[in-house]
């Protein structure tokens, strides 16, 4: 059987509920909202992998995290992303973080040694809001469109990360974790 993986950080159950009320601020834009469980950061998309693999990439991750002490986050921004000119999304941008940055690079080394190639080869922390039906975008009138450049300064927690399982359903993507890792 093969798994479609990703390496995020989940969202605290809190920072989950009040993003997802954000949504109700932009009724008139075309766009799939992020169900509230499946708010996160990516820090790394694997792709496909078999059962065997899995296991590998856990040991991997396992001895990132021993290496990295919790830290704290905070978001900087809802905006249009990755471009204000052609978005794509609606996303919340993060503050820089050295701490999130070394984590970040430790996990795509110890994939590369590992046999993966990380699909992300530049870290842009965000948190998906929305995916932007462009077409629909791209018909509407700019005044119509919302102005969505608004800061949003919310603190919290990083303890751990976790190795993800994305399903493809129709209703969405259901994501599951395959396994935690405690930062140490």
């Amino acid at each position: 059987m093969r798994h479609r993986l990703f390496v995020a950080l989940n969202l605290p159950l809190s920072l989950q509920e009040e993003i997802f009320c954000l949504a109700s601020r932009y009724p008139e834009l075309p766009a799939k909202w992020t169900r509230k469980e499946n708010l996160h950061i990516t820090l790394q998309f694997l792709g496909n992998a078999s059962e065997e693999n899995i296991g590998r990439i856990s040991e991997s991750l396992k001895k990132i995290a021993q290496k990295h002490a919790p830290f704290h986050l905070t978001t900087e921004a809802v905006a249009y992303g990755p471009s204000r000119k052609n978005p794509r999304m609606i996303w919340i941008t993060l503050e820089e973080s050295p701490k999130l940055r070394n984590l970040w690079e430790d996990i795509s080394s110890g994939l590369s040694k590992s046999g993966f190639s990380p699909e992300h080869s530049e870290l842009t922390p965000h948190i998906t809001l929305a995916r932007i039906n462009q077409m629909l975008f791209r018909q509407m009138d700019a005044e119509e469109r919302a102005s969505i450049e608004e800061e949003l300064r919310l603190e919290f927690p990083v303890s751990s990360l976790d190795l993800m399982d994305s399903s493809l359903r129709p209703g969405g993507s259901e994501y599951e974790i395959l396994e935690s890792f405690q930062l140490q």
